[in-house]
């Protein structure tokens, strides 16, 4: 369910959303992020503040100065309220605010259960954790609670991690090196060039190959 309000007063009349802003689902696979889609009728900076009522105010912020923004937001809680509050700032200083309130669905049923013991974020890194969970790839909040949340097949995940250029990486079979952005989307995929058995149309790197223990698999994510 989505319900939205637009705030406005003094020096904005000027500044305002020809378009949305409203929720698009993410159709890349990846559950815990949305897009924002807006229009303004100037020149604006996006940003978005995420607010679950839970822990502190997040703030997203979209690329550049445009009209049209195209915005992803992630970390959002499963099957849980949240305040998508939209802020476009143009250059004169002119701010226009649109909220929207998002329930997020609920985490996938086939989701393996578990069960967090201890949890210490004083002595963790900032962030969040990346966890292969059966088919899926998670990231978890200090708390254990899932923030994102990815299908990645029915074959065995080897490896996984984040690429030096900030996109994430997973290997499933022995062979097949996988590169994506946060929304889910395939960025490049990657075969090894001397598997015993070539997987069947997959792209396999005639040079720049990095030898490693997955069967000299490469080019490796950061160099693509």
């Amino acid at each position: 369910m989505i319900l939205s309000w637009l705030a406005c007063g003094p020096g904005l009349a000027d500044l305002a959303f020809e378009h949305g802003p409203v929720v698009t689902p993410n159709p890349s696979g990846a559950g815990g992020v949305v897009w924002i889609d807006v229009t303004t009728s100037e020149a604006t900076t996006l940003s978005v503040a995420v607010e679950d009522r839970v822990g502190p105010v997040r703030h997203v912020r979209g690329e550049g100065s445009d009209t049209r923004h195209h915005v992803l937001v992630g970390g959002l809680r499963p099957d849980h309220a949240h305040t998508l509050r939209v802020i476009a700032r143009s250059a004169g200083g002119d701010v226009v605010v649109h909220a929207l309130d998002y329930v997020s669905p609920p985490l996938p049923e086939d989701l393996p259960p578990f069960e967090v013991r201890h949890s210490a974020p004083d002595r963790m890194e900032p962030g969040w954790t990346l966890v292969h969970l059966g088919t899926y790839l998670t990231m978890l909040d200090p708390e254990g609670t899932v923030r994102w949340v990815l299908p990645v097949g029915t074959d065995p995940v080897y490896t996984f991690g984040r690429a030096p250029a900030g996109t994430l990486f997973y290997q499933s079979t022995r062979q097949l090196l996988t590169e994506i952005d946060y929304s889910g989307a395939v960025l490049g995929q990657w075969c090894a060039a001397e598997a015993p058995t070539p997987l069947p149309g997959c792209p396999v790197p005639e040079s720049r190959a990095t030898p490693s223990r997955y069967n000299s698999l490469g080019p490796s994510p950061s160099a693509a």
